[in-house]
């Protein structure tokens, strides 16, 4: 009798995990079904170098988005064409033109000097615009592009098309979590710190490598974010070169800004384009009622223990795989907004308002004094 009952129980457990594993397939095949018949997003990408590579992959792996083609003028868009079974083209006009689709949107990855072109041609055609910051090279610049596409209708929505600006702290599940779990009271300090990773080669430093556009922006357009109620007062920066080739040229690889707040509340923030250890990201917001801290995700979780000491793993390598999920966030939220109209979370005055605390910090460390902000 036990036997049989023990017979019983196996039968039983094994019918069970049979139908637990068929009611697995069907809610994948379901999902799978639903998400085919729902709206995809038609994003075209302009910009097959490193980071359209990484946009790429993402584009391609979200369920609601066709990833429909790749422009690049310098005909180097051949490896994801392939790579992603997609069109290559040598330029935005021949692929709107050219696309059997009704094209939603663009995200573009070239340098900064070739976004107000692409933006405007991309808003002719109907399409809203995805670009990394910073929109234009001056603030005067972006407002002109934000007026100036304001006129055009979206191809498929009844709205204007939208020009979407990225920054991607806004969009990185640790520093969403110290926007919205700790309450640390009002703002007393806050310590930034960026540790670029591996070194840019010295191409990229001479024609593009500005430390306070390229690396500062992020982190003052989040602190900013943070402390919304306070605007900054004054900005005092300080650079420095690290070989003759870089100091020749004017361009600095470290420094260090300070952000006055209304209120007496401090920020400050050091750059570097050579932290030999790994991508090294943290930021520390100090209050009346606390401290909430963002500190570095390591390549992985091991700690080994021995007679030497205690030896744990690198950080992340870069910020491709640091800021992984945010990129991925971004993209989705884009999708959101071709989609389904979500205003998109970064504004026009949010981009004027981080490009003048950016350019106050390039005059800043020019002129070696404290440059006072105007309240727009």
């Amino acid at each position: 009798m036990m036997q049989m009952q023990k017979c019983k129980i196996l039968i039983d457990s094994y019918i069970m995990m049979k139908l637990a594993s068929l009611r697995n397939r069907w809610t994948h095949s379901f999902e799978r079904y639903s998400a085919q018949n729902e709206p995809r997003a038609q994003i075209l990408l302009v910009g097959a170098g490193r980071m359209g590579q990484i946009r790429a992959k993402i584009l391609h792996s979200n369920p609601r988005v066709d990833l429909c083609g790749v422009v690049d003028t310098a005909g180097k868009g051949g490896d994801l064409a392939s790579m992603y079974r997609i069109p290559e083209y040598q330029s935005l006009k021949e692929a709107c033109e050219r696309q059997a689709r009704i094209l939603d949107a663009v995200v573009v990855c070239t340098p900064t000097h070739s976004h107000s072109e692409v933006i405007l041609l991309a808003a002719s055609y109907g399409l809203d615009t995805f670009v990394e910051k910073p929109v234009a090279e001056s603030a005067s610049a972006i407002e002109d592009l934000y007026k100036r596409i304001s006129q055009y209708t979206h191809s498929t929505r009844s709205r204007p098309v939208a020009l979407c600006c990225g920054f991607q702290r806004r969009f990185d599940p640790s520093y969403q979590a110290a926007m919205t779990s700790a309450a640390v009271g009002k703002p007393i300090t806050a310590r930034i710190f960026f540790g670029d990773h591996p070194v840019p080669p010295i191409e990229f430093l001479l024609t593009g490598g500005d430390i306070f556009m390229d690396l500062a922006a992020h982190d003052v357009d989040y602190i900013t974010h943070v402390w919304k109620e306070y605007r900054v007062e004054s900005v005092f920066a300080v650079a420095s070169a690290s070989s003759p080739q870089l100091a020749g040229a004017g361009v600095q690889d470290h420094a260090t800004v300070l952000l006055q707040f209304e209120g007496g509340a401090v920020a400050s923030l050091f750059l570097s384009r050579s932290s030999v250890y790994g991508y090294d990201q943290r930021c520390e917001l100090f209050g009346t009622e606390g401290l909430v801290s963002i500190g570095n995700i390591p390549e992985h979780s091991t700690t080994i223990h021995n007679k030497i000491g205690s030896h744990g793993a690198l950080w992340q390598h870069s910020f491709p795989q640091r800021f992984e999920h945010a990129f991925a966030n971004e993209l989705d939220a884009l999708v959101d907004t071709v989609l389904l109209d979500e205003p998109w979370p970064v504004s026009l005055d949010q981009c004027l308002y981080v490009q003048s605390i950016v350019d106050a910090a390039q005059r800043s460390a020019s002129s070696g004094k404290v440059v006072r902000l105007t309240a727009r």
